[in-house]
């Protein structure tokens, strides 16, 4: 799988960087448009980021590595809608498709999206909720803010009542995500990102709720106006009400972005996970679409 992304980002710079140099002047949305800003009053921007999870391996509470007897992947599709209502506040919502599939451990990952539903596979539109996204300092556009609450659309996605492979928790989820960056000589760039979820028990919200904070840094540099590389790495603690430091995962991976046309950007990224807590010790295979308009 290694290998065949190594060859996914050779074809996408060495074809997509052609055709970029093409016509630079009328594909310049990459750089212009970098993750902290807001969209214009009247512009829209669709996002489609598909996540592939796949793991044979977890780290237990002593932060040790454990081979499993099986591979569990998971798909994950975050669709999102924004529409600028103004330079500084844009409003709109997120969809959220989930798949699961529960395998032999030498089975090809590739096979959640036969979409199956059986016991050891199962695929829902899991949760959707409205955004805002803000722009709180007026002399200080790369800095920004966005929150979301996303409300479950299935029942029983934990697999409790059914029996069936665990998608997601059966909770409420309030994701509030803040954002900077900043273009550095030589067309590098430097991109913060500090996220706060709480998840929230539909029947005792303060009981029951759980909170957990992404901490994410890229750096990157623009190859040309129309695509740039990357390395990225994030923390993520999970705090509990006995354990403070209930779990923790660390993340770390590359990936590219590509201005394909005028109203269309691609992002490809890998990422693996080398050291944790009560988490996964799997990789990731991401491809994200970015339609601006």
């Amino acid at each position: 799988m290694k290998t065949r992304f190594r060859i996914l980002l050779g074809i996408l710079l060495l074809t997509f960087g052609e055709v970029g140099a093409q016509d630079e002047d009328d594909r310049s949305n990459l750089t212009k448009y970098t993750p902290s800003l807001l969209l214009s009053k009247g512009q829209t921007e669709v996002k489609v980021f598909n996540n592939l999870y796949t793991q044979t391996s977890f780290y237990d509470s002593e932060t040790k590595k454990q081979e499993l007897d099986e591979r569990g992947t998971y798909f994950t599709a975050i669709n999102q809608v924004l529409y600028g209502i103004s330079p500084r506040v844009n409003i709109g919502y997120m969809l959220f498709f989930r798949s699961v599939r529960l395998d032999d451990a030498k089975s090809n990952p590739l096979s959640i999206f036969r979409f199956e539903k059986d016991l050891s596979s199962r695929t829902a539109v899991s949760f959707a909720g409205p955004t805002v996204r803000v722009s709180p300092f007026a002399n200080n556009k790369h800095f920004s803010f966005q929150s979301t609450f996303l409300f479950p659309l299935v029942s029983d996605q934990e697999g409790a009542k059914s029996g069936g492979p665990f998608l997601d928790f059966d909770k409420h989820y309030w994701w509030t995500q803040f954002f900077y960056d900043k273009v550095l000589a030589n067309n590098f760039v430097l991109f913060l990102e500090a996220d706060l979820i709480v998840r929230i028990d539909k029947s005792e919200p303060f009981k029951q709720s759980f909170i957990y904070n992404p901490l994410k840094v890229f750096f990157g540099r623009f190859m040309g106006r129309n695509w740039g590389i990357y390395v990225m790495t994030e923390w993520t603690p999970f705090w509990g009400d006995k354990d403070l430091l209930a779990a923790y995962y660390v993340q770390a991976g590359s990936g590219v972005k590509v201005q394909v046309s005028k109203k269309l950007e691609l992002e490809a990224a890998y990422t693996l996970f080398p050291s944790g807590k009560n988490t996964g010790a799997g990789q990731t295979y991401n491809l994200g679409l970015r339609f601006l308009w």
